[in-house]
């Protein structure tokens, strides 16, 4: 199980995906609290997101503007 925080010291790109990453049921995660905002992506994956909604018909980004 893992308490995870995601509200203000998420400081490098990818930290909430290693975080999350890390628990292996969603009955093992505890979020403590959580700040889209505060949650850094590389470009890179911004691009790739970007790359499948167009290719997908997918529309993750909507959330983030």
């Amino acid at each position: 199980t893992a308490s995870i925080d995601l509200s203000t010291h998420v400081f490098e790109d990818g930290m909430a995906n290693v975080a999350l990453s890390r628990v292996r049921t969603l009955n093992g995660l505890h979020l403590l609290s959580s700040d889209p905002v505060s949650v850094k992506v590389s470009n890179l994956s911004l691009l790739k997101l970007t790359a499948s909604e167009v290719n997908f018909g997918m529309n993750y980004l909507k959330s983030r503007k």
